[in-house]
């Protein structure tokens, strides 16, 4: 996307909801919002991924994180019903706090998202489009990085009725969906030990990087 188009799309009207209430069992018990990469959690890394969001809806239990965004209201958190619902309950919590025409949903364990939300905004603000969804070279589309136009997510979630226990890709059965490949390995994330030992190390990379850049 070239500089213009990526500024423009930054600039639409639209909330972050972070799903965040996986019990992170595989990696210790440790929510997966406070599981370190760098010098940050997961969960400010996966807020950061979307500085341009008017307000971010978090869902799952209270982190350790620190979330400051610079002038930006502050987060607002809510709990799937019941905790632990899965995803699916976790967006239809999140919907009554999202007051914009769009919304972003990333998932907390997507540290490396960011590349990919401006070209996920760009698609959803296309005519005819009711969601954009991250999808991988194998074809497989991530309903947990996706951008929705609210009230065709509404329409769809009343559509499907109880939430609890139910695979988040039901939302994008009826919908508009154009998909976005991912061009980044943005879809990487962070289930086990050996994920997160992957993450930290491509974290590291990122973070040198960047810090070279900077002393040029």
């Amino acid at each position: 996307m070239a500089g213009s188009a990526h500024r423009r799309a930054l600039t639409i009207d639209h909330d972050l909801v972070v799903l965040s209430g996986g019990a992170g069992r595989r990696l210790g018990g440790v929510p997966k919002g406070d599981l370190v990469l760098g010098v940050r959690r997961l969960l400010e890394r996966v807020i950061a991924a979307d500085p341009s969001a008017r307000d971010v809806v978090i869902v799952g239990p209270t982190s350790a994180a620190v979330v400051r965004r610079d002038g930006r209201p502050e987060p607002i958190w809510c709990r799937e019903d019941p905790p632990g619902g899965g995803p699916l309950a976790g967006l239809a919590a999140a919907l009554p706090y999202v007051t914009s025409p769009v919304l972003l949903v990333l998932a907390v364990d997507l540290p490396f998202a960011a590349p990919a939300v401006p070209e996920l905004l760009a698609a959803v603000d296309a005519p005819g489009v009711s969601a954009a969804v991250l999808t991988q070279l194998s074809g497989h589309r991530l309903a947990l990085a996706a951008a929705y136009r609210r009230q065709p997510l509404v329409d769809r979630l009343g559509a499907i009725g109880e939430p609890s226990g139910r695979p988040l890709s039901l939302v994008l059965d009826g919908l508009d969906v154009v998909q976005v490949p991912d061009r980044w390995g943005a879809s990487q994330d962070v289930d086990t030990p050996g994920d997160l030992d992957r993450a930290r190390r491509r974290a590291d990379q990122v973070d040198v990087t960047r810090q070279t850049g900077r002393g040029r």
